[in-house]
């Protein structure tokens, strides 16, 4: 009979009890490293729109002041994509130089439609702010009066 209380007394493991609370906090846990894994990968979708933005719109002025093809270029947007174009505006450009970017996940533009910098000056014919919105945050592009983007 001391051999079975023994037995007894030094039974070792966990509860049903304590099991469920251990679900429950690493639940938690990965729920809340899901919830900031996500935000950060929408702030780092629109930091790289941004970059590929501003790219586009530093390419056209340069094109631009360099009279590429003897003419104007410019950035079109439109709500889910931009295109750097050549021509002197985006209605009467060659789309063959057409080049498209879409935008990745749910982010938007906003803002200004589009700048055309003219040839030889490359002053912008819309100097203004062009505006990308996602869940998470919203950042600006500023092009100014002179042709910088910032």
């Amino acid at each position: 009979m001391k051999l079975l209380a023994i037995l007894h007394s030094n039974k070792r493991g966990f509860t049903l009890v304590e099991l469920l609370i251990v679900i429950a906090i690493l639940s938690i846990m990965i729920f809340g490293i899901g919830g900031l894994y996500g935000s950060s990968q929408d702030t780092a979708q629109v930091e790289q729109t941004r970059q590929e933005i501003v790219q586009s719109l530093r390419v056209a002025h340069q094109r631009a002041k360099g009279k590429k093809n003897s003419t104007a270029h410019g950035v079109n947007f439109t709500l889910t994509n931009f295109t750097l174009y050549q021509g002197t505006s985006y209605a009467t450009r060659d789309t063959a130089y057409d080049i498209t970017t879409q935008m990745k996940g749910n982010i938007e533009i906003s803002g200004l439609s589009g700048v055309n910098f003219t040839a030889g000056s490359a002053l912008p014919d819309n100097p203004g702010t062009v505006t990308i919105t996602s869940d998470v945050q919203s950042v600006y592009i500023t092009v100014t009066s002179l042709g910088a983007v910032y």
